[in-house]
């Protein structure tokens, strides 16, 4: 039971800290999340999620395209929460790409 407890904190810790992170780039809208992972709208036109995932995988990230859900489009993805190296490394990549 201890541990449930940790892990619950500490994902809610990581999920606060990457979701404040990813709000801090223009050109991505994440919407506030209650899960482990953060779905997230792109608002750059000149990007999309396929692409977007093609160029995180060479950074080793990989993030879920979600333009495969029902009423959704090419401008939708999300990430999972992650540990906070993970977390750092995927903002300071999001941010490379959306300068």
């Amino acid at each position: 039971m201890r541990f449930i407890k940790k892990s619950k904190s500490y994902i809610a810790k990581e999920r606060d800290f990457l979701f404040k992170q990813l709000k801090k780039i223009k050109g991505i809208y994440p919407y506030y999340p209650t899960a482990n992972f953060i779905f997230s709208k792109i608002e750059d036109k000149k990007l999309n999620a396929p692409l977007l995932f093609s160029r995180l995988i060479k950074y080793g990230i990989m993030i879920r395209d979600c333009s495969n859900f029902k009423g959704l489009d090419r401008r939708f993805f999300r990430i999972a929460v992650r540990k906070r190296k993970d977390n750092r490394r995927l903002i300071a990549s999001l941010k490379a790409l959306f300068k």
